[in-house]
This record gives structure tokens, C-alpha cells and sequence, in this order.
């Protein structure tokens, strides 16, 4: 398996793990992207963007949700 493929699976599973992450806490906080949308000022295609995996954004826009959702963002590196 080539480094470059390694690398792009490894950005999709990160940008798969934050939807998820995302997705639970608005089902358990019973929001929807909408309304998050118009409550944070974040734009409702980045948090469309976001719940699909499809994009991370700035980190500023993570931050941004996770003082919103009462959550901090942590990133970690680990091993292979």
C-alpha cells in the first residue's frame, strides 16, 4: 500500500470519527445543524460539511462548535 493511500485513509477516517462525534452530540443535545447554524454564526454548509465527513474546517470553527456543544476539541497523535 502506497504512503499516499495510507495518508487519504487516514484523513477519511479522521473526517468520518469527527461526523460522528459531532452527529451523537447534536442527536443527544437535540439540535439540528440548523439550528446550530443560526445560533454559532457557522455557516450551514460547513456544519453540513462537517456531520458528513465531507471537510474539516479551520480549527477556529471547531473551536467555535465545541464551546457551542460545552465540549473542547482535542487532537491526538498516535501510533500507527
Amino acid at each position: 500500500m502506497s504512503k499516499k493511500f495510507t495518508e487519504k485513509e487516514d484523513w477519511r477516517q479522521t473526517r468520518e470519527n469527527l461526523a460522528r462525534q459531532i452527529n451523537e452530540l447534536l442527536f443527544e443535545k437535540r439540535l439540528s445543524i440548523v439550528n446550530v447554524a443560526e445560533q454559532t454564526g457557522i455557516p450551514l454548509q460547513v456544519m453540513e460539511s462537517l456531520t458528513l465527513g465531507r471537510e474539516v474546517y479551520r480549527p477556529g470553527v471547531l473551536r467555535q462548535l465545541a464551546a457551542f456543544l460545552d465540549k473542547k476539541v482535542k487532537i491526538e497523535l498516535i501510533d500507527r
